[in-house]
Parts: structure tokens; sequence; C-alpha cells
């Protein structure tokens, strides 16, 4: 069980791989292999949506198809989405059945949950950063363990808001008042 990817947590900036996220709960990328037990969108700078990872959404299944081929697959995702035709309805409705020559790997999705604060990934340019978490781009299939996305929200629930963020200086007066150690110039 130590191999079980539990968040995977990529970038998503294309509009329509967005609208397929939101109004499909689907996720689509190139052919991989895996099945983490939840999703969690990067939305990038690019995406014209807040930045950050704002939803997480349970992974119900994964299938590697071709677009045209997914209806043989209909037995598949309503196992998947526990006979819930609604859902299945709405995963075909986010899948193009054009004319693609590539596979592409499907992962059918829970309702997102809503997080009430974005994560974002870890800045600077120290040695190590983002370890365990993500920082700049983010690799193809990076996953995170639960413990981690969950101590990141907990994080971003206690950090100030960007507009009423004090300076380094007087944060750090701040820290040195209840820590009883000199502050630093």
């Amino acid at each position: 069980m130590r191999d079980q990817k539990e968040v995977l947590v990529q970038d998503l900036s294309k509009p329509s791989e967005i609208k397929r996220y939101k109004n499909n709960n689907i996720y689509r990328r190139d052919m991989t292999f895996g099945t983490p037990l939840y999703f969690a969108p990067y939305f990038t700078r690019a995406a014209s949506q807040p930045e950050g990872i704002t939803y997480l959404s349970k992974v119900l299944g994964v299938l590697t198809v071709l677009p045209q081929d997914i209806a043989n697959f209909e037995d598949e995702l309503l196992l998947y989405a526990n006979n819930d035709s609604g859902l299945v309805k709405k995963w075909l409705a986010g899948i193009d059945t054009g004319t693609s020559k590539e596979s592409s790997t499907y992962y059918f999705l829970a309702d997102p949950v809503q997080l009430s604060k974005p994560l974002l990934k870890d800045g600077g340019r120290k040695k190590g950063r983002g370890k365990g978490w993500i920082a700049a781009m983010i690799p193809k299939n990076r996953c995170v363990t639960f413990e981690e996305f969950t101590r990141r929200i907990m994080m971003a629930n206690t950090r100030p808001e960007v507009d009423s963020m004090p300076s380094s200086r007087s944060l750090s007066r701040h820290q040195a008042m209840n820590s009883n150690l000199p502050e630093s110039e």
C-alpha cells in the first residue's frame, strides 16, 4: 500500500480542460498509468481563474481509451458512478468523440469539494522548496500524500489575507514579541 498515489496535482490552464473539469467532472490527459484516490487541479495564472488549488475531487475511475470508443465502456462507467446514470451522462457529454487517433487517459470524478482558500505552490528559490508539495512547474503525475494536502489546507486557512499581509520586518517584530526572541534587523 506504500505505492498508493493519494492526491494527483496537475496544472490546468486550457479553457476547454477547465470547462471539462467544472462541467463534466472529468480530467483528461495524455496516456498515463495509475489510479490516485483524489485529483486536485492547480489553476495557473493563465487560467483566468483564481490561481492555485481551489477544488478537490474523488477519483471514481480511470480509463485510457480512444474517445470514439468510450460508449463501449458504459457498463464500467455505471460501476464507477455507483449506477448513477445522470453522472454517467455528465461524463459522456464531456468527451469529444471526434476522430482522434490517440488514446487519452480520463479520470472520472465525483463532484468537487471547493476549498475556502487556494493552496499555492511553494515560492522562492531555496534549494529543496516544494519537497513533499509542489513548486514552479508541476511535473507530470505529481502526487502528494493526503496528509500533506490536508496540512496545506490548514496552513492556507491560518495565513493572513494577501491584502493585509504585514511586511517581513513587522512580521519578524510580531514573531519576536510572541516568542521572547530578539527581533531581527
